[in-house]
């Protein structure tokens, strides 16, 4: 049991398939024992996103997103609240989580820190099926409780997809790892 909040303010011509405008958002949550529930942390993130017209109807997309989450009283962050850097939805070119701090196994730990950077060049392919494809350059990590946050990043690089189609929007992305660590897939 918790207590969430997100103030945001969308500029944006067109929410599915943006030409121009800015989409800012803050958020704090709070998981405390007061309110009848066991976790005890608090979360804060920004996200911003801009978006410019270029030629030929093409434009620039590029998005900042910074988070952190820590437990307090000496609890431990619930993994559920944890940043999972990786994926089509924070870095393109990892799996899920990957780009994050991971066990020596390999399995996922989750980020208590993340800092993300999204830069994308977005092209028509059809504008009659509101088809799109995006050249992209993603740069970002997870970071652990005792990591600091830097800029000694994880980068990824590639082509996505993107339809509006009757049954809502559909993206599809191929992203390379552009420096893999051993034991991670190269795209």
């Amino acid at each position: 049991t918790g207590f969430r909040t997100l103030l945001s303010r969308d500029t944006r011509d067109y929410y599915l398939d943006p030409r121009t405008g800015l989409r800012t958002a803050v958020g704090f949550d709070l998981g405390t024992p007061y309110l009848g529930g066991s976790n005890d942390f608090y979360k804060y993130y920004f996200d911003v996103i801009k978006y410019t017209p270029l030629f030929f109807d093409t434009r620039f997309a590029v998005r900042g997103r910074y988070g952190v989450v820590e437990g307090r009283h000496g609890k431990p962050i619930p993994l559920t609240e944890r940043f999972f850097v990786g994926g089509i939805n924070t870095m393109r070119g990892f799996v899920f989580g990957r780009a994050g701090p991971v066990t020596p196994s390999g399995s996922l730990l989750g980020a208590a820190k993340e800092l993300i950077f999204n830069f994308d060049f977005i092209f028509p392919i059809s504008t009659e099926a509101k088809l799109n494809g995006v050249i992209f350059f993603d740069y970002g990590k997870g970071f652990d409780e005792n990591e600091p946050v830097n800029f000694n990043l994880r980068s990824s690089a590639g082509l996505e997809v993107r339809w509006i189609s009757p049954f809502g929007p559909l993206r599809a992305a191929y992203g390379i790892n552009l420096d893999p660590n051993p034991n991670e897939r190269k795209g």
